[in-house]
């Protein structure tokens, strides 16, 4: 699978939340970066054959040591160790080590009978969506779009501003902008005046205007900019 991949990763965030969707990411697509790096260490092959199937035109030759059965255990199992090592979240490690193996799984329905299940096998499974564009595109599809939706419920705002509007923009978003820039010209003067006299004003650092909310952050970028603008 291609997308359906990353379908994975998005919908993992709901179960793993520390970890991040980079992260991930590459967990679910690990096999996809093993393998290349074995093809050109002459490890393993694969031939490009126009029409080989009606997504991509790959036979993988000779790939068990990215995409048998086993050594998708195997490098499930290395990932969440060292992960778990770094970070020391036993639970993200466990659902990154199911993110590698699912690739697998995917792969099973995707391909055609090449994925071994250890090296040295003989026997190929495959089911071979791909043989299939309008059911490849369904399925990939209705997976990402699914994934999507669930990384969408599992996503918190950071910023105390931002919650309080509903994830929209906020006054310290706003005040970033508007200070940011200088106010050099009349009009963003004339904007920053109906600005300062609106109830949604931010603060000045430190403190907390008639909304309660501080901006800090927005503060300290301003300054940054204008220090930038004085060079």
């Amino acid at each position: 699978m291609f997308i359906g991949h990353f379908a994975v990763a998005f919908a993992s965030k709901k179960v793993a939340p520390k970890v991040s969707l980079g992260t991930l990411v590459v967990a679910a697509a690990f096999l996809d970066v093993v393998w290349p790096v074995l093809v050109l260490l002459g490890v393993e092959r694969f031939r490009i054959v126009p029409g080989f199937t009606a997504i991509n035109p790959f036979d993988f030759v000779h790939y068990p040591w990215s995409h048998s059965l086993l050594m998708t255990a195997v490098w499930a199992l290395l990932f969440a160790l060292v992960y778990l090592a770094v970070r020391g979240d036993r639970a993200g490690a466990v659902w990154l080590g199911i993110a590698v193996a699912s690739h697998w799984v995917l792969d099973f329905v995707s391909h055609r009978p090449d994925l071994p299940l250890y090296p040295g096998g003989g026997e190929r499974l495959g089911l071979g969506l791909w043989q299939s564009l309008p059911a490849t595109f369904a399925v990939e599809g209705l997976m990402f779009a699914a994934g999507i939706a669930l990384y969408m419920q599992s996503t918190k705002a950071k910023d105390r501003a931002e919650r309080s509007h509903g994830g929209h923009s906020s006054p310290c978003s706003s005040a970033f902008i508007f200070r940011g820039l200088g106010l050099r010209r009349r009009r963003a003067k004339t904007r920053w005046r109906s600005w300062e006299s609106s109830p949604w004003r931010s603060s000045p650092p430190g403190r907390t205007g008639s909304t309660g909310i501080a901006c800090p952050r927005a503060d300290r970028a301003a300054r940054a900019v204008r220090t930038w603008r004085l060079r």
